[in-house]
């Protein structure tokens, strides 16, 4: 979770899409969530919910799935302060809309995409994640803390 890493409160972060070090119980009314690291999913309870003994999947939002943050997104919208985007074609969510919201907005994917519009975001890298992470940092850090 880099954003908490960085500083940013869990609570003040949507990851739209999951965790890969997680695992959620398919029950849809225990739906429990269990951090397993980097481990491999059978390696908890042989792949078993330890609550309710479903199977468990990795808790990401699949091709094709619903994701179910885009509900609390559309809340928090409206009170959004810093907005980052990591890597997106633009076609599944409208991310120009909540660029627009944003009091500062951070866009970082490798190249541009004729579903995003460059101008409704403050700040633009086109290059790797892997190479911006450094300059992304530092710019959530200025946000952070103004001068």
């Amino acid at each position: 979770m880099p954003f908490e890493k960085a500083g940013l409160k869990s609570e003040d972060v949507i990851h739209l899409h999951g965790f890969l070090t997680q695992l959620r119980c398919q029950d849809s009314y225990c739906g429990k969530v269990f951090d397993i690291g980097y481990k491999k999913q059978n390696e908890l309870n042989g792949g078993k919910c330890p609550t309710c003994s479903s199977k468990l999947r990795p808790n990401i939002v699949f091709f094709g799935e619903q994701a179910p943050m885009y509900e609390e997104l559309n809340k928090q919208i409206q009170d959004c302060e810093l907005f980052v985007v990591i890597g997106t074609s633009g076609n599944v969510i409208g991310v120009n809309t909540i660029a627009q919201f944003a009091t500062r907005s951070i866009l970082n994917n490798y190249e541009p995409s004729s579903a995003i519009n460059d101008a409704y975001f403050s700040k633009v890298l086109y290059k790797k994640a892997t190479e911006a992470v450094d300059e992304i940092a530092k710019e959530i850090e200025a946000f952070l803390n103004p001068r």
